[in-house]
């Protein structure tokens, strides 16, 4: 998309007029949005969870798939985040926190796990989910953990 635009300021103005110049570059920000759509809809449908009997799984990924289990007795600390967005739209982020997180492709600071823009993200990270079930989720996890005796809650 970027290349388009080179091309587009580039190339064009000597071939075309800034009408047609205008049009394609109208053209270009409209072919990124709906790319972006169809990428945004495709890794929302694509992010799935099951909060089962013995643990949590989270399965993500267009290309790449991930598959992450966790075990209850590893639960350390659920939290429920919610930026000013999100209250405005009903969504909440819930991230389980576990005693030992993965270290795929992401850095790591006195035993944290940051994202790659150096965000604090949980090994259990189910974002846009309803403000209720946000809440269900939380408590059945913290009864589950206590019923089995994890580790943090």
């Amino acid at each position: 998309i970027i290349i388009l635009f080179i091309i587009t300021f580039m190339y064009f103005p000597r071939i075309f007029k800034n009408e047609v110049r205008v049009l394609i570059v109208s053209f270009n920000i409209l072919f990124a949005v709906i790319i972006g759509e169809i990428y945004a809809r495709m890794s929302y449908e694509r992010y799935l969870y099951e909060i089962g009997k013995d643990e949590v799984k989270i399965e993500r990924g267009i290309i790449w798939k991930t598959y992450v289990s966790i075990p209850y007795e590893k639960v350390q600390n659920i939290a429920i985040k919610r930026g000013i967005l999100a209250r405005i739209f009903g969504f909440s982020t819930v991230e389980i926190e576990t005693a030992g997180q993965s270290r795929g492709g992401f850095e790591y600071y006195d035993g944290l796990r940051f994202t790659r823009k150096g965000r604090y993200q949980s090994e259990g990270h189910l974002p846009a989910v309803g403000i209720n079930d946000a809440e269900k989720i939380r408590k059945f996890v913290i009864k589950r953990v206590r019923e089995i005796g994890g580790l943090g809650l």
